[in-house]
């Protein structure tokens, strides 16, 4: 019989240097936007995360997904939704900065957002939110844009 050997393997990594407690229920667009500038902190360009959480809406752990310019930043669906699946999501919310200090929603940021909606829902993990921050603000695209229609 022969023997089989991984061609590779995948892990997740714990990281302490962000402080939240997990055991929090991340049930606000307030509460996404403090995590969120607890790690990006003022940037010049903008910076996408994703939030990924548990069927109770706990956090199980954040991933940088994309860096950009001042004011665009690239973002590759397939990563959000491998980071889904490595972390037993069932939830996710995306987050970025908008240097420019205006948190509103870019017809950008709605295109993507519908984007990662739509893909995810086939996977089951739904997309809670997408919190904008900005200048002593935030947005939530939940809040300020038709939400059920984003797609």
């Amino acid at each position: 019989m022969t023997a089989y050997k991984p061609l590779w393997s995948l892990q997740l990594v714990r990281d302490r240097s962000v402080a939240y407690d997990s055991r929090v229920p991340v049930t606000d667009p307030t509460a996404a936007a403090t995590i969120v500038r607890s790690i990006i902190g003022i940037a010049a360009v903008e910076h996408m995360l994703c939030l990924y959480l548990d069927q109770r809406h706990r956090l199980l752990g954040v991933l940088p997904i994309g860096q950009g310019s001042v004011d665009r930043c690239l973002v590759d669906i397939a990563t959000i939704a491998r980071g889904a699946l490595l972390a037993g999501a069932t939830a996710i919310i995306l987050a970025h900065n908008h240097p420019s200090g205006d948190p509103m929603p870019s017809p950008e940021d709605k295109t993507l957002t519908g984007r990662v909606k739509k893909a995810l829902e086939i996977i089951g993990i739904q997309v809670l939110d997408h919190v904008i921050v900005g200048d002593n603000a935030h947005a939530s695209m939940r809040e300020t844009t038709n939400w059920e229609t984003l797609n």
